[in-house]
């Protein structure tokens, strides 16, 4: 609407303009011819700026070329080296190339279920974090393990654009002071979005080292594939390498031919070849003639070539090429370069490029990025090392435990595996970590590769990340539970549990039973339900309250040990009131963060009160019309571009409402309305909203009266000056002596 004014204001200057150029009578007479041209240009650009006013001064108020009303970081400072995305946040340029499968479209084989999966990842930012969703599937084909075919996930990783030290933590000396990364589930996420995990395998010890064969697993069968990867019951994930998401197969070597005919042609003119492969150009015509590109992602010319001569290139780059003869434009070619086909079951990490340093292959929950296993060390690329090596007598059986860290191993890493250096991407140096790999074969202090990706953070991890990706593909963290009550396989004593989750399911005793499965045991049996696992076979998982739900998933960290819990570790005041021996609960109200009535359980925004705007019970603030701003702050709720909705009689409906109250005043007014019958309704009228599009630019209204003065102004003068001489004596029109 406000666009169309501009326009017809517009169209209003420049008849006037015409109309006032194109005079036919000579008002020389009455000013000067110079000061007459001077006038209009005047009269005209005043015009024009009045008119262009209010899309300059409400269109971009940071200057970041991200108008206003779409800008979710109005303050944006733009800054080399910083892109900024069409929501109107920056974010480090280099993240532009990093990330794999944008998009989606890379289309990879199950091995393990005999299928094909997709590849999709997107990145978005808000500034402060960049916000990863992924399906949980690798760009490279998948074997699935013991854990059978591979299911697509619904991650969302959180990171820092910028990541901040953890001033608590020097990971030189030790990880005294430092978040620890889990032993278990994931740690960080890789550029294809699929997730690290730590070393250790649920119950048992270090997955890599018995994938080596250091030790026998005897507690459950571990068995890793392409990359060092395999599904679990979190998804698909890696343990270690991950260096295979930026092999590119074995490049081809092949030539081929192109004849330059007698009849002027280079033959064949449309040809595909794979990275690697070169080209002989030989002249078979009896004139001279060039190879010359026009086109691609690099350059080549063969210069002269007289008849009977040969010229080759070799191409190292995909994309297509056209070229021709220098000396006949109308000689004309073309040359597609593709990537050689991978076949993945060939990849092997001796086949990794150990020449140049390698590339991003991920980035930790507190945003340092992971590089592939060569670094560069004094200058000279080199395969990195951590400086833990396995304690003397032990195997690697009890995971982590069995290791330990010192700068004197021999290695390049600190207690975190990371170290602080120039990358490809940071040439002035940034601290990260590295992908160390494991050294095939029995000699475990050779080793110097646990923890394969990283033992503690660095920086100031964020939490969000810890329920392994949110969505419906991570929530589950840590070792097998075929029942998904929470309480691992090794050490649950009821396997057929059922739901545990508050508030429909039933809660459980540490060890896993229920209170029906816990009365039909024996008593010694009961007396150990009640104490949750604490042996070594399986490690006991960490669970610090012995409610029997791990530290990493525990939602109530000191819960009375020996009590009756739910999956969640909150046992929520239950009590078995209900006079049934039926095995459910009476169970009093649920805990509620942010007291908008929502249980936590089931708020999508646990720490956001949604009270009054909330129509569909999901516990978050809804934002009605999609502009991006939530009804509790959206002047008028109902219309995207903030002016009033073209049809108010259906838009609140939801929520009670007394006689005589009044919803929304500033943009329509919704009363009350009650009927003969007592039905409360909300009846909607629209109001004017002209006064309310917010402090920057112009209004419809102002543009309107600013429109209507340049017309009242261009009559008066068109009255002036011609309509008026009409109308009185010549003289001072038309007086020649004058």
């Amino acid at each position: 609407m406000l666009e169309n004014i501009i326009l017809v204001n517009l169209a209003i200057c420049l008849i006037f303009g015409i109309i006032l150029v194109n005079r036919k009578f000579d008002l020389s007479k009455l000013i000067g011819s110079e000061t007459k041209s001077l006038g209009v240009a005047f009269l005209l650009l005043m015009a024009f700026t009045i008119n262009l006013m209010p899309l300059v001064s409400a269109a971009d108020g940071d200057g970041d070329g991200v108008e206003d009303a779409n800008d979710e970081c109005p303050d944006t400072v733009t800054q080399d080296g910083w892109t900024v995305a069409d929501n109107g946040c920056s974010y480090p340029s280099y993240l532009d190339s990093v990330w794999m499968c944008i998009g989606g479209g890379i289309i990879v084989q199950d091995l393990s279920g005999d299928d094909e999966d997709e590849c999709s990842v997107s990145f978005s930012t808000d500034g402060t974090y960049m916000t990863i969703v992924s399906t949980g599937i690798s760009n490279h084909d998948m074997e699935g393990g013991v854990a059978g075919s591979i299911e697509p996930q619904d991650f969302s990783w959180k990171l820092p654009l910028v990541p901040t030290n953890d001033t608590a933590c020097d990971p030189n000396v030790s990880t005294s002071g430092c978040e620890m990364a889990p032993d278990r589930g994931p740690v960080a996420t890789a550029v294809n979005g699929v997730p690290f995990y730590g070393p250790e395998d649920g119950p048992g010890g270090d997955a890599v080292a018995n994938h080596i064969g250091i030790y026998v697993e005897d507690r459950q069968e571990i068995e890793l594939g392409l990359c060092g990867a395999h599904m679990g019951p979190g998804g698909y994930h890696y343990h270690y390498d991950g260096n295979c998401m930026h092999w590119h197969g074995d490049e081809s070597d092949d030539f081929h031919d192109v004849s330059i005919t007698d009849d002027m042609k280079f033959n064949p003119d449309d040809l595909t070849i794979n990275v690697g492969d070169t080209i002989a150009w030989t002249n078979d015509d009896n004139m001279a003639h060039t190879a010359t590109s026009t086109s691609g992602p690099v350059s080549f010319d063969s210069g002269n070539m007289a008849s009977g001569a040969t010229w080759s290139f070799t191409f190292t780059q995909a994309g297509t090429y056209d070229y021709k003869c220098a000396y006949h434009s109308s000689m004309t070619a073309s040359i597609t370069v593709v990537e050689p086909e991978i076949v993945w079951t060939d990849y092997d990490f001796s086949k990794i490029d150990s020449s140049t340093h390698s590339p991003i292959i991920g980035f930790a929950f507190d945003g340092y990025p992971i590089y592939g296993a060569y670094g560069s060390v004094d200058g000279e690329v080199t395969l990195m090392k951590s400086n833990y090596i396995l304690k003397e007598g032990e195997t690697g059986y009890n995971g982590i435990d069995d290791y330990v860290y010192s700068s004197d191993n021999g290695g390049h890493l600190d207690a975190c595996n990371g170290v602080f250096s120039a990358t490809p991407e940071f040439p002035d140096g940034i601290y990260h970590y590295h992908s160390t790999m494991p050294v095939e074969g029995d000699d475990p202090n050779a080793n110097n590769a646990f923890p394969y990706f990283i033992n503690c953070y660095r920086g100031v991890a964020e939490d969000s990340n810890a329920d392994g990706g949110g969505g419906d593909g991570g929530g589950q963290n840590g070792p097998p539970d075929d029942d998904g009550d929470h309480v691992g396989n090794g050490w649950d004593m009821c396997a057929d549990t059922g739901d545990t989750t508050y508030p429909d399911g039933d809660p459980i005793y540490p060890r896993g039973c229920t209170e029906s499965q816990f009365n039909a045991l024996s008593s010694d049996d009961q007396d150990a339900a009640k104490v949750a696992y604490a042996g070594d076979s399986p490690p006991a998982p960490p669970d610090e309250d012995g409610d029997g739900i791990p530290d990493p998933l525990d939602d109530c960290e000191g819960t009375e040990s020996g009590v009756l819990v739910y999956a969640d570790g909150c046992a929520h005041e239950s009590t078995e009131d209900n006079g049934e021996d039926n095995n459910s609960s009476d169970n009093e109200t649920a805990p509620d963060t942010d007291g908008d009535g929502v249980a936590d359980d089931d708020d999508g925004c646990p720490n956001e009160d949604s009270s009054g705007y909330d129509a569909d019970a999901d516990g978050c603030i809804d934002d009605s019309d999609s502009d991006g701003a939530k009804d509790d702050v959206d002047v008028c709720p109902f219309d995207a571009n903030d002016g009033c909705p073209a049809a108010l009689a259906n838009e609140q409906t939801e929520g009670e409402c007394a006689e005589g109250d009044v919803k929304n005043q500033d943009c329509n007014t919704c009363t009350c309305e009650i009927n003969s019958d007592g039905n409360e309704t909300w009846a909607c009228t629209e109001m004017d909203c002209a006064g309310i599009g917010g402090e920057e630019g112009f209004t419809t209204g102002e543009v309107a009266f600013v429109g209507g003065l340049i017309f009242a102004i261009g009559g008066i003068a068109y009255y002036f000056i011609r309509i008026r001489p009409e109308l009185i004596e010549n003289s001072i029109w038309n007086d020649d002596d004058e």
